[in-house]
């Protein structure tokens, strides 16, 4: 990937630490600057430091090339899709930029944590974070001496809900001319009937989960003044649905298991993934805008041992005139590779271990860690023919093994197989 000429300012060029700070990562137990630092001799601190928190070089800059790195590895002539998810990190203390006491997904609770949302590019199992926008909680964007502390940019200050930011990430894709032909997000995004509408009317397909209390209609409704009961009291004013609504769940439990297709999805590292699914034409209510909008839901019940209790319940502009329901399903389970560059990014790459207080040092560290995964997607598609299921953490020790220069090259590469087809081995038992 050529990207030094994204780290030139008017004064002077960083493109060498840049790459010695890429080198650091992949070389570091920690990705904190000072092990990045220790890794790599002709690294020092003040400068890298410099380089993360106060040079002007353009992360958004960053994030469009790698943007269209990643597409342009891809076949274009293939479904590409747009991943949309939030991910967040446990933190110590208030001055790290958008810390707060806040719901963090990763944890499943409210604690103290960083939240920020990604954009992943992805086709088949090969997938790249390609764009992020840090949440900024109310309470920061209202107090102007933190903000002040963080540097954050004035023009940043606004209050932006994970909704708007999520739209600004659909948005900037579309303007930089990056394929991608239909969104995937999850519950707290898929339920947003505004949201999805404005996927719906940039011209993309989008498929959203929803929750089990999710309210939908199996005929148009019209909307009606809601009837006044007794004599007293005001006039009403509320519209309502002239037709009565179910909700998901109770829907759910109204089917038969004659309702549900058998289908196999995809190919896992512990076999096929096989599921039950259901697909049915209904109608939903979109609050805010008082529209009705015509959707498919459809049910994905997991047949594997391991989570046979899972159920999915999402909702698609794709119509079952034009798709078949194994093509929708099939579309649906690849949300799984967002949370694997997630897992690849923080226990490979350290992003759950910035250290960093400022804006512009969470944008930047976030650029360069996006860099790294780029690059690595890009060694998985390359040599995807010999080998099949390699992984960011081969890559990686691979890469480090060679840089630390602890052993020979030869040396390096018979580690590498010995780890790599014992993996193999394992995979083939499920499928032999």
């Amino acid at each position: 990937m050529k990207f030094s000429d994204l780290f030139k300012t008017r004064t002077k060029r960083s493109d060498t630490i840049a790459t010695n700070y890429l080198k650091g990562i992949l070389n570091a137990e920690l990705a904190n600057i000072q092990s990045v630092c220790e890794s790599i001799d002709s690294l020092p601190y003040h400068k890298l430091q410099h380089f993360i928190s106060n040079s002007p070089w353009s992360y958004r800059a960053v994030f469009s090339h790698v943007a269209s790195e990643v597409s342009n590895h891809f076949n274009q002539s293939q479904d590409i899709c747009l991943i949309i998810d939030e991910s967040g990190v446990k933190k110590k203390g208030e001055s790290s930029v958008g810390v707060m006491n806040q719901y963090c997904g990763n944890l499943g609770k409210i604690d103290n944590c960083q939240v920020a949302v990604y954009g992943s590019l992805c086709q088949g199992e090969f997938s790249s974070i390609i764009d992020a926008r840090l949440y900024l909680p109310n309470k920061w964007c209202e107090d102007e001496i933190r903000c002040n502390k963080a540097k954050i940019p004035v023009l940043d200050r606004k209050f932006k809900t994970k909704i708007e930011l999520a739209t600004e990430i659909i948005n900037q894709q579309i303007r930089t001319n990056i394929k991608f032909d239909y969104v995937l997000m999850d519950a707290f995004y898929g339920r947003d009937a505004s949201f999805t509408q404005q996927i719906h009317n940039l011209g993309k397909y989008f498929i959203g989960d929803v929750r089990i209390n999710q309210m939908i209609y199996f005929e148009k409704p019209s909307l009606v003044l809601k009837q006044k009961k007794g004599i007293k009291g005001r006039k009403p004013t509320k519209l309502i649905p002239d037709k009565q609504g179910v909700r998901l769940g109770e829907y759910m439990s109204g089917l038969k298991s004659y309702h549900f297709r058998k289908m196999t999805i995809r190919n896992t590292a512990k076999g096929k993934l096989r599921v039950k699914a259901h697909g049915v034409k209904v109608w939903i209510y979109d609050e805010a805008n008082q529209k009705f909008y015509e959707r498919t839901l459809v049910l994905r019940r997991n047949l594997n041992k391991n989570s046979a209790s899972q159920v999915d319940y999402f909702l698609t502009n794709m119509s079952l005139e034009n798709f078949h329901l194994k093509q929708v399903i099939k579309k649906h389970a690849t949300r799984y590779f967002i949370e694997h560059n997630f897992k690849e990014a923080k226990s490979g790459l350290g992003m759950h271990q910035f250290q960093t207080r400022k804006w512009i040092a969470w944008y930047h560290q976030t650029a360069l860690i996006m860099i790294i995964q780029a690059y690595i997607m890009k060694q998985k598609i390359k040599t995807f023919d010999i080998f099949p299921i390699l992984s960011a953490n081969d890559v990686i020790l691979l890469v480090r093994t060679i840089m630390r220069k602890n052993q020979s090259f030869q040396n390096a590469i018979k580690i590498f197989y010995s780890r790599y087809f014992s993996r193999q081995y394992d995979v083939n038992l499920h499928y032999n």
